[in-house]
């Protein structure tokens, strides 16, 4: 998610998200990153990898995704 999108506005827009230090870590890079050279052969690691990270970002509140909170969050 984060590696598709240009660094500058874009990563600007993203910080406002109170999901976003959830996501990056300090120093810019993604706590949730994978790289199969082949998905054929990981497709058992790659649904994992996913289910893990479906879990983990589950785990954040739904208001931490606003850009603006609600006064209704929590």
């Amino acid at each position: 998610m984060y590696r598709s999108i240009h660094r500058g506005e874009w990563e600007k827009e993203c910080q406002k998200c109170l999901a976003y230090d959830k996501i990056i870590d300090p120093n810019g890079d993604t706590y949730y990153q994978e790289s199969y050279d082949d998905l054929e052969s990981h497709l058992e690691n790659i649904t994992n990898d996913f289910l893990r990270f479906a879990n983990e970002f589950n785990q954040i509140p739904t208001a931490c995704f606003e850009l603006e909170p609600s006064s209704a969050s929590h």
